[in-house]
């Protein structure tokens, strides 16, 4: 049987995809709201490509329980990144 694999997204497709959607949003009039949720809290399951602010995520350099905030993507693996580094958003 064969698999399907056109829905698959490379993760730097995933991230060209963010980039974009961040500058449709800095091309408007007012900014785009991002919901806001701790490390703890993410939702389980998005939209691939969905952008959210990880209040509590790590920027590179930050220790651990130390993040001060990055914001994210949902990508089809089923995890959120940071947009900073590209890698899973911890806390």
């Amino acid at each position: 049987m064969a698999t399907d694999m056109s829905g698959v997204i490379t993760s730097m497709q995933d991230q060209t995809k963010v980039l974009a959607k961040i500058q449709q949003s800095l091309s408007g009039a007012a900014p785009v709201p991002l919901p806001c949720y701790t490390v703890a809290a993410l939702p389980t399951t998005a939209a691939v490509g969905a952008l959210a602010y990880a209040v509590n995520g790590r920027k590179p350099g930050e220790g651990s329980g130390a993040g001060t905030g990055v914001v994210i993507w949902y990508n089809v693996t089923g995890a959120w990144f940071a947009v900073t580094s590209g890698a899973q958003v911890t806390s």
